[in-house]
């Protein structure tokens, strides 16, 4: 293959370009108090949060076996297999606001002190206020990403596929570690668990 027909092909897939929107929850079951009380969750969506990698959930369709003529066939059933769980490995702000809010986030459904109180909100009428949104992007290299937005969003109107997670909580946390003798970024794994994701510009795929 000459250089010409090397230069004139279509761009490659690359597993790091991605951005990933975050949309806090509304409401927040943290106590005020003066550490906390310097930001407060929900009040600005976090657009184009720094993360080292993504890694999907894989949700399966069920299937069942019937005898035919002899053969045996597989057949999809209603079941949807999986665990509906997202984990996310973040790159950590210089102030630690990312760490403090995933922590707030999380402290929305149990506080993670000795006693394991667990917050009875799903009788809740406004539940839903104690949920976010994850959207993950996959660009394309060959784009140029508008600046514009979309209804509060960005406007990403070149990117490749888009993963859309709805009614989202944070359910773990990572915890820091420091060392003196390394200037490497620090890292923090954080899990979710949500209610349902959509793949594509809109709702063509969802489970």
């Amino acid at each position: 293959m000459d250089v010409i027909t090397t230069l004139k092909s279509q761009f490659d897939t690359f597993p790091n370009l991605y951005d990933i929107s975050i949309i806090l929850p509304s409401i927040s079951n943290d106590t005020p108090d003066a550490e906390k009380s310097s930001f407060e969750i929900g009040a600005t969506p976090l657009w184009n949060v720094r993360a080292s990698s993504v890694t999907f959930p894989e949700l399966t369709v069920g299937t069942y076996s019937v005898a035919y003529k002899g053969v045996e066939l597989s057949r999809p059933n209603s079941e949807i297999t999986g665990e509906r769980k997202l984990s996310i490995k973040f790159r950590l702000d210089s102030d630690y606001t990312l760490y403090k809010l995933l922590l707030k986030w999380k402290r929305n459904y149990g506080r993670d002190s000795g006693d394991g109180e667990i917050l009875d909100i799903l009788d809740n009428a406004t539940f839903n206020g104690y949920l976010g949104t994850i959207i993950v992007y996959g660009l394309k290299p060959k784009e140029i990403l508008d600046s514009g937005t979309n209804n509060g969003l960005p406007d990403y109107g070149n990117t490749g596929p888009k993963w859309t997670f709805t009614k989202v909580a944070c359910t773990k946390v990572g915890t820091l570690s420091f060392a003196r003798e390394s200037s490497a970024i620090i890292e923090l794994d954080a899990q979710f668990i949500f209610t349902k994701y959509t793949i594509g510009q809109g709702s063509t795929s969802s489970l």
